[in-house]
């Protein structure tokens, strides 16, 4: 005879297994089987983004939010897959002048390269650079150099020779000079040293001074100290790395900006992506070209503006000025695109379409340079 306690555990088993039967009828029957959590979860992409530049400067500051973030949200919502960045700027995983080898070894799978550090290899990107007083609007430039950009792809072609595939270009803000003392013209750098990037010193060849190679982020010690009293870059990354203190003299001449810095990507590793993720990549970079320019002219109004709050003094060139300091200047234009016709490349012609796109857009073309 079995116990009372035996009795009533046989019971409760029994309620428990047909409170599972009456489930199981509700959920459409027992051959459905149920649902697993992890199926919904995304699968991870981790890519490695770099620059040499501060994230202080607009257009790296640009990248890390916009781009990255317009990717990332669009991957997100579109795709199985989701993106995890490693972002490198500062120098942090690529140096000054490193990008280009580092993104082609695959050091990391995409980043931005400055061009007038790569003057060899990517020669052909560096022709703007002899173009000083071509457009100080960054957003004129960008509508202009799309349209040179989609009538001669040779400038976009040129990065397949370093496994590489480009996706983007940024303008920079306009150049400007911050000096220790007072400049009103070119007669003025008679005398002192200027520290500026390869072909920017270009700008002031047949002025009296000397030059010295210098890049951005040796700026502020190298005024303060008297390696150079004039330094020639950007203006906002200059402004963020309070170089003002030091040389409080700002010489706005219009130089101009400058699509300096190409956002390119590994092969290998775009060739692994899907496709859905490589699609996106490709719109948002063509996001970031469209866009990035604007934001960079305002962060170029706000950071003059901190700067005069700050004690620095502006000093900005007409029309006519500028005519007077180009027209004194060799023709570097005239020799670097001879340079670049012996090499196979249409330059002349390039040269022409970029100015006569500029021309259409309003901008008033300062030197008729011979070619």
């Amino acid at each position: 005879m079995k116990s009372k306690k035996f009795r009533k555990t046989l019971a409760l088993i029994s309620c428990v297994m047909v409170a599972m039967m009456l489930l199981a009828g509700c959920g459409g029957g027992t051959d459905t089987p149920s649902e697993d959590p992890s199926s919904n979860e995304k699968e991870t992409i981790t890519l490695r983004i770099s620059g040499g530049q501060p994230e202080t400067a607009p257009w790296i500051t640009y990248l890390s939010e916009s781009f990255c973030g317009e990717v990332s949200q669009k991957v997100s919502e579109n795709t199985d897959y989701e993106i995890e960045w490693i972002k490198g700027f500062s120098g942090s995983m690529l140096k000054l002048g490193e990008a280009l080898e580092g993104i082609e070894s695959g050091i990391c799978d995409m980043g931005i390269t400055v061009l007038p550090l790569e003057p060899a290899k990517l020669k052909l990107l560096n022709m703007f650079y002899y173009m000083p007083f071509a457009s100080p609007d960054a957003e004129l430039g960008a509508q202009a150099l799309t349209a040179l950009f989609e009538e001669y792809p040779q400038f976009t072609e040129i990065f397949e020779e370093y496994n590489s595939m480009y996706l983007g270009i940024a303008f920079t803000e306009p150049y400007n000079m911050f000096s220790t003392y007072e400049i009103n013209s070119i007669n003025d750098l008679d005398g002192y040293k200027v520290g500026a990037v390869g072909a920017n010193l270009t700008w002031v060849e047949g002025s009296g001074c000397a030059t010295v190679q210098s890049n951005l982020m040796e700026m502020f010690t190298s005024l303060q100290t008297g390696v150079y009293q004039v330094g020639i870059q950007p203006s906002v990354s200059t402004i963020n790395l309070k170089v003002h203190e030091v040389a409080p003299y700002i010489l706005d001449a219009s130089f101009g900006a400058f699509p300096a810095n190409a956002l390119i990507m590994n092969k290998d590793s775009y060739a692994k992506l899907p496709p859905e993720v490589q699609e996106i990549i490709v719109e948002a970079a063509k996001n970031y070209t469209e866009t990035s320019p604007e934001y960079v002219m305002n962060t170029y109004d706000a950071a003059i503006e901190k700067a005069l709050s700050e004690g620095a003094t502006l000093n900005q060139l007409s029309v006519e000025e500028q005519k007077e300091w180009a027209n004194k200047i060799p023709n570097s234009l005239g020799k670097f695109i001879g340079e670049l016709e012996e090499m196979g490349y249409p330059a002349g012609e390039m040269a022409d379409f970029y100015f006569n796109e500029l021309e259409k857009l309003g901008q008033e073309k300062i030197r008729d340079w011979e070619y």
